[in-house]
């Protein structure tokens, strides 16, 4: 049972009150895709947004984009005859035939931007004493940052969802969010943050 005035203190004073809140500790998953590198004051988790997942998503895009390309979904128009006979003509018979290639431009100026962000986004996670820091990078340039006082920190959990696990790192203020391929990594970086900041 915890108190309802303990409920919004910060992780660090509701774990020394509470020190079940722990939970237990998890182990590394072997293979891990989050890399750590930590020294006695701080951590450093980095990992990418790619995952099996994600690669299976963007190839099942891919192939949706290719068959549309060829299956004929127009009609054709016969010239002198009144009749239109139904699915004719694909994307690619109209590119051949009247060089009409804008479904092909749109389509592959999609497929190359998500392979563009799925293959050089990179997460990075700072634990340090007085603060926690993330910093979201698209090939080596920062797209976004946030940052937790570690005073203010008030929960450090992880949510499942249909598309993969997301840690989670919660105070009033914000909210700092990063998805991961694994569950289990997501649970034992979850359960180091922890142990990191609730000693």
């Amino acid at each position: 049972m915890i108190p309802r005035e303990e409920l919004d203190l910060p992780f660090r004073e509701r774990v020394r009150k509470q020190p079940e809140l722990l939970g237990g500790e998890a182990t590394k998953p072997e293979p891990c895709p989050i890399e750590c590198a930590e020294d006695e004051n701080s951590q450093r988790y980095t990992w990418r947004l790619l995952s099996p997942a994600m690669l299976n998503e963007f190839f099942t895009l891919v192939l949706f984009v290719v068959l549309l390309a060829v299956v004929p979904i127009f009609p054709k128009v016969i010239p002198g005859e009144e009749t239109v006979e139904r699915f004719q003509l694909s994307f690619l018979d109209i590119a051949r035939t009247q060089h009409q290639f804008l479904y092909f431009y749109v389509t592959g100026t999609i497929v190359a931007l998500t392979a563009f962000f799925l293959f050089g986004y990179r997460k990075e996670l700072r634990a340090g004493r007085k603060s926690l820091d993330a910093c979201d990078r698209l090939w080596g340039f920062s797209v976004y940052t946030a940052s937790i006082p570690a005073d203010q920190l008030e929960e450090i959990w992880v949510r499942q969802s249909a598309r993969g696990a997301h840690l989670q790192l919660i105070s009033d203020a914000c909210i700092i969010s990063g998805r991961t391929s694994n569950s289990a990594a997501a649970v034992w970086v979850a359960s180091r943050l922890r142990r990191f900041y609730g000693a």
